[in-house]
């Protein structure tokens, strides 16, 4: 597993190692230029619920993700305890954010049928 991702608020650091460039580079490293991606997208107390892996073959950070006891269906759609929902993890990473856990897969099929759902009767309404 990789060291976590560097906060949001850090600054971009100068990448010395890169001859070509006039030193300080401010051309800040590609998991760090991915990291503040994601804080665009999504707010940063939902990026800090997760625990994540870089993965460097695709370029992209890529979440944990434990399904919790939900109370209420709500739940699914809102995601739970801070973290992201179900959909956006399947919307942004699609589904290598289940990294081939038959557990996960399972359970991330059975709340799929909810989100599926709640967007078949959203659209009937608009």
């Amino acid at each position: 597993m990789s060291p976590p991702p560097p906060p949001l608020s850090t600054p971009l650091i100068a990448n010395p190692v890169l001859p070509i460039l006039p030193t300080p580079s401010p051309i800040p490293s590609l998991s760090t230029t991915a990291w503040f991606e994601l804080g665009k997208k999504y707010p940063k107390a939902r990026l800090r619920a997760h625990k994540w892996d870089w993965i460097s073959s695709s370029g992209t950070w890529l979440p944990h993700y434990e399904f919790q006891t939900i109370a209420k269906i709500t739940h699914i759609w809102d995601g739970l305890n801070g973290h992201l929902p179900m959909r956006e993890l399947n919307i942004t990473w699609g589904a290598r954010w289940k990294r081939n856990l038959r557990r996960t897969k399972t359970e991330a099929s059975r709340r799929s049928k909810v989100v599926n759902l709640v967007d078949k009767l959203a659209a009937k309404h608009r």
